[in-house]
């Protein structure tokens, strides 16, 4: 064939695949615009229509009624729409060629060929592949499985407890290997109240030649320290024991768990097969602090490595069985009917969907303040998993369904307050952790300090376990974490100070400063952050477009000396130079603070600002922008790099210009009300002619209700200040007047301090904004001063 005869052939197919490059190309970025423009930030600051409805929210069709929400007492049986089963994927079913039905501890061996599917019992609508404990039902239709596969009480587990003083507890054997992890291969049981048996054995997370690396991961809350229950334990699982029952095994021991793993171990377990779990509480050795700090340093790539993540919320009492199905019935419908974030819930579905949800709020509300949902180490059992599944009682959610449905309740609290405290907190976690599951690619940047603050309402048992827990967001743990240090036996104060001492000393950053005047140490030097205490306002952190001591948002500015310590003490040492002194200050607003409030301080702002009605528009804008911070807490994702997409900067220009229209309005509401602050000649500014309305409009107006939630956001825990040489700016509610305004080279923001009680050096008040020296306008000197930071 010629040469002529096959060009056009190649130039055929030259063109077919740069159109599907191309496709694949604007799938992917409508994908990530998708998702991007869902996580916005917690105040909504985009242009809505006031008039959009519902019948223009999806493709012209109105939205059906959302799946009736569950009420408490759960008597009457919950209507829904019939969705095709999901399919979770290949899972780990063991080694062994054939299994065993047997009867706890004693048993017969009752060979049988392995079935993937059980004969006479219909599955759940979610098969379960790698088990069938939770799946077996005694009807077609239901969804829930009859009582005598219900995990019976505790006691159960003490069937046997006459041999327990013949049987030793479990000789735990050394790890073999940097990348070995132990793990427990669960036997099957015929009825639900045998005894639990387990084999361990060792796999290595990055050799899986020799044995096969396939388990799946149990996150679970571990609840009281007590051990009633007993689990019984060999190591020969049965790709090791071949043809033979466990039974016959002689080298026998047991291990004593928690009534937390007892049950959930119970529900898990298969009639027919073994499954392999890798379980924190029974495959690390508790008793060994240097194992523990091994396998805590692993524990991302454990589970990653896992086929998928079993997460065990508990038995269904009170309703949480029943409530894990309606969200996942909600988190499919909203998939359905918005299946793109960038379309508006109407004005009218909120009030809609909060007035059908009210009688079923407690029910709600008391799901999630379950254990589980506030522990600690579930965040990056979730975020760095390849697939979890949810389950509570018999009850089980694929985790896209459930996180579907945590969006959509996000997206109605945000406009109708529906949950408070603990429930709103738990929201946003829930929220966030999805986005660092389902969208990495929006959280380069996010560090093991962003992971502190954002998560620091979720608990651990003890002190050091807040920060270990989260270190699987560090790009280099070893640069906070010393691993062959037992910090269990340190007290948490020495640990604290060690990890913000590495955090100094070798990343050379200023990073953690922001958070130890967020979590105020009480007696520790103040640039270590408590991190028991609670947060006392919204730090200023990994913000890109602040580089007050850098000299600009793409530059890096190396100190001229590293950042030290004083010799054979704790002292801080480090470079910058004094910018001004404080003069005046406001009071600070109340934590939780409503329109009024905000409009009863705006006189009160005015007048450290020096605000007047002679003022000219720059200077409206400049209070009007250090209230906000310049939207840095209103940013989508602060920690990535800055944009310079023009339509970007034209929409960041556009969202300016209405906030400074919210702010104006938010003066005129205050005007109107009465207020007025010494030094003002007039309670009512001289406002454009664009902005003449009656005097109810501004409570109305969308625009002021934005800006006073921006207020709300970045002034609870600070106040505005005048400094000596007329700047102003915010900072932390405690902050003095004669307190000093610091620029450290290398910092993103500048820092109040003052000297220090009674010892040298000067004390970390916290973090502030100045209006006109973010962009590292106030660098430009060749010579620093030294600060001893105690």
């Amino acid at each position: 064939m010629s040469f002529t005869a096959v060009l056009p052939l190649v130039a055929t197919v030259l063109y077919a695949g740069g159109r599907i490059r191309d496709q694949i190309r604007r799938s992917r970025r409508e994908k990530l615009s998708r998702e991007e423009e869902h996580y916005r930030s917690d105040i909504s600051l985009t242009e809505t229509s006031e008039d959009s409805s519902d019948d223009r929210t999806y493709r012209g069709h109105p939205p059906l009624l959302l799946p009736t929400a569950p009420e408490a007492p759960l008597h009457v049986p919950l209507k829904y729409p019939y969705y095709p089963p999901r399919e979770y994927g290949p899972s780990n079913q063991g080694f062994g060629q054939e299994t065993y039905s047997y009867d706890g501890w004693y048993n017969m061996v009752h060979p049988q060929t392995r079935r993937h599917s059980d004969e006479g019992i219909a599955r759940h609508r979610h098969p379960r592949s790698s088990f069938d404990g939770l799946s077996q039902t005694s009807c077609t239709n239901a969804r829930k499985a009859p009582e005598s596969f219900q995990p019976q009480s505790a006691a159960s587990a003490f069937s046997r407890s006459h041999h327990l003083q013949d049987v030793p507890l479990y000789p735990y054997s050394k790890l073999q290997g940097a990348h070995t992890i132990r793990l427990i291969e669960l036997h099957p049981a015929r009825y639900p109240g045998d005894d639990l048996h387990c084999s361990f054995y060792q796999a290595d997370l990055v050799d899986n030649n020799r044995i096969p690396l396939s388990y799946e991961a149990l996150s679970y809350a571990w609840g009281k320290p007590e051990l009633p229950n007993v689990m019984w334990c060999d190591d020969t699982p049965s790709f090791r024991r071949g043809s033979r029952s466990p039974s016959e095994r002689r080298d026998m021991w047991h291990l004593r768990i928690t009534d937390s793993l007892n049950a959930a171990l119970r529900a898990y377990r298969s009639t027919t097969k073994e499954i392999v779990f890798w379980i924190d509480a029974v495959c690390i050795n508790q008793a060994d602090s240097g194992e523990k700090m091994h396998q805590v340093k692993q524990m991302k790539r454990i589970y990653q490595e896992a086929t998928r993540v079993q997460v065990w919320l508990g038995d269904e009492g009170q309703g949480g069985g029943q409530t894990l199905r309606w969200l996942e019935e909600l988190g499919r419908w909203r998939q359905q009917f918005y299946p793109f974030t960038t379309m508006k819930l109407g004005k009218d579905v909120p009030q809609t969907v909060a007035d059908s949800m009210q009688p079923s709020l407690p029910t709600l509300q008391h799901f999630l303040t379950r254990s589980w949902f506030r522990r600690r180490w579930v965040i990056q059992e979730v975020t760095t998993s390849r697939a979890a599944i949810l389950s509570c009682g018999p009850y089980q959610c694929d985790w896209d369904d459930f996180a579907e449905a945590i969006k959509f309740l996000y997206d109605v609290d945000s406009r109708i307050t529906l949950f408070r405290g603990t429930v709103l907190g738990v929201l946003q976690g829930l929220r966030l952790m999805d986005l660092m599951k389902s969208c990495p690619e929006l959280t380069q940047g996010f560090g093991l300090l962003d992971s502190l603050n954002l998560f620091h309402a979720a608990d651990t048992a003890r002190a050091q376990d807040r920060i270990l827990a989260l270190l699987s967001f560090a790009e280099n743990a070893e640069s906070y974490i010393d691993f062959g240090q037992d910090y269990y036996t340190q007290s948490p104060e020495a640990f604290y100070t060690k990890f913000a001492r590495n955090a100094l000393e070798r990343t050379q950053t200023l990073d953690i400063l922001h958070l130890a005047g967020t979590f105020r140490p009480l007696d520790s030097a103040s640039w270590v952050p408590d991190w028991r205490s609670s947060p006392r306002y919204r730090p200023f952190l990994n913000i890109r477009k602040y580089s007050a001591g850098i000299g600009g948002p793409q530059d890096s500015l190396t100190p001229p000396t590293p950042i030290i310590f004083s010799s054979g003490t704790n002292r801080l040492v480090i470079e910058g130079f004094v910018f001004d002194t404080i003069e005046d200050r406001s009071d600070s607003i109340s934590k939780t603070p409503s329109f009024d409030d905000i409009c009863s301080m705006i006189p009160q702002y005015r007048a450290v600002a020096r605000y007047t009605v002679d003022d000219d528009q720059e200077t409206r804008r400049k209070l009007a922008t250090t209230l906000i911070a310049d939207q840095a807490l209103s940013e989508r994702f602060p920690w990535l790099p800055m944009s310079r997409d023009t339509e970007e900067k034209a929409s960041q220009t556009r969202l300016r210009r209405m906030l400074e229209s919210g702010f104006e309005q938010l003066c005129r509401t205050a005007a109107t009300s009465g207020g007025v602050s010494p030094g003002l000649t007039s309670p009512t500014p001289s406002w454009p002619s664009s902005h003449s309305s009656s005097p109810d409009t501004p409570r109305k107006h969308e625009y002021a209700q934005r800006y006073a939630a921006l207020v709300s956001v970045t002034m609870s825990g600070r106040c505005l200040f005048r400094t000596a040489s007329g700047h102003i700016g915010i900072g932390p509610e405690d902050l003095r007047n004669g307190d000093r305004i610091v620029v450290f080279v290398g910092a993103r923001t500048p820092f109040v301090i003052r000297p220090g009680r009674g010892r040298e050096g000067f004390e970390v008040v916290g973090d502030c904004y100045v209006h006109g020296i973010m962009k590292g306008e106030a660098l430009g000197r060749d010579e620093w001063d030294q600060f001893v930071i105690a």
